[in-house]
């Protein structure tokens, strides 16, 4: 029966979500799950330079896998030995690689593409795509899924409300001191079995302005590109911006320490591929040299100064 009075509960925006055509699910990597177990994969190939929890689906169900490497222009490196019935796991890098994630469709059978640093990129037809809300929004957990292998089994609704802490004290006392929550709710989320997304997280989900969020975000990305392009050893295609993750700025400088002390937190995304790719890769030269930094809707033109001014290459 519907409850009726009481206290009030938390309340949102009744919108759409921005990917509302999608299966919701609890994280990205139990959407990756999903495929690989409605597909009956076999064997896939996965790049070194992506996130060490995709290794867990494969590790829960004994996959065959191996890696492969990026080029340059973050554009995969195809081994001799992938066949045309193995897969092939493809990240838009921060948004900004739809134009290879289009490329690959018509050369490789099997691709699923990894969008959670492009959550706004638009998945292509017949191509296994998913995407994760937490990477660009302040929710706990929830990821979208578009496929069109539906799997039979009945998929129970997961729960987030034990996981916001974290959001909650960093509003009142900002990212330091909730950081360890943070890691907490990370931890949470290893080997959670495959759940469809929590009532909380398809809520606040429903009640944001994607329109805005996305023009801020390509609005602090070119502003710093028009800086930085010329400094940058990435090569940055900007015709196909669709509302990215960070500005990634490859450069050997040693500026990350100095970032941080200055209150600007730039993540070493992907340690793990330290341990997978070989010495004097392109894939170490990533994880030890490229600065993620923040563009998101948080933020506004004076805050990019300001990061500027801190990497100041002048």
């Amino acid at each position: 029966m519907k409850e009726i009075g009481g206290y009030f509960e938390m309340s949102f925006d009744n919108k759409q979500p921005f990917h509302k055509n999608a299966i919701e699910l609890n994280t990205a990597r139990n959407c990756f799950e999903y495929i690989i177990l409605a597909r009956q994969v076999k064997k896939i190939y996965i790049p070194h330079y992506t996130c060490e929890v995709m290794l867990e689906p494969l590790k829960r169900h004994n996959i065959n896998y191996e890696y492969y490497y990026l080029d340059k222009n973050l554009d995969p490196i195809i081994p001799d030995s992938f066949q045309k019935d193995d897969f092939l796991l493809y990240t838009n890098y921060f948004g900004i690689k739809q134009r290879t994630v289009e490329s690959l469709s018509f050369t490789i059978r099997h691709l699923i593409i990894d969008n959670s640093m492009a959550f706004y990129a638009k998945p292509l037809e017949n191509i296994d795509t998913f995407y994760s809300a937490r990477k660009f929004f302040g929710v706990s957990d929830g990821a979208y899924l578009y496929s069109n292998m539906i799997m039979d089994e009945k998929i129970e609704i997961d729960y987030s409300y034990n996981r916001m802490l974290h959001l909650f004290k960093r509003i009142e006392l900002g990212a330091n001191d909730a950081y360890h929550f943070f890691l907490e709710n990370d931890f949470s989320l290893y080997n959670q079995p495959i759940r469809q997304m929590s009532k909380i997280t398809r809520q606040i989900m429903s009640s944001i302005n994607y329109s805005d969020i996305k023009n801020i975000r390509e609005r602090n990305f070119l502003f710093l590109h028009s800086f930085l392009v010329g400094y940058n050893e990435l090569q940055i295609d900007i015709s196909y911006l669709n509302g990215p993750m960070f500005y990634p700025f490859l450069n050997t400088l040693e500026l990350k320490t100095k970032l941080i002390a200055n209150k600007i937190y730039v993540p070493t995304l992907w340690r793990n591929a330290l341990e997978s790719a070989e010495n004097g890769s392109f894939e170490h030269g990533l994880t030890n040299n490229l600065l993620a930094l923040p563009i998101d809707q948080r933020y506004a033109i004076e805050d990019m100064k300001f990061i500027l001014k801190i990497i100041d290459l002048n």
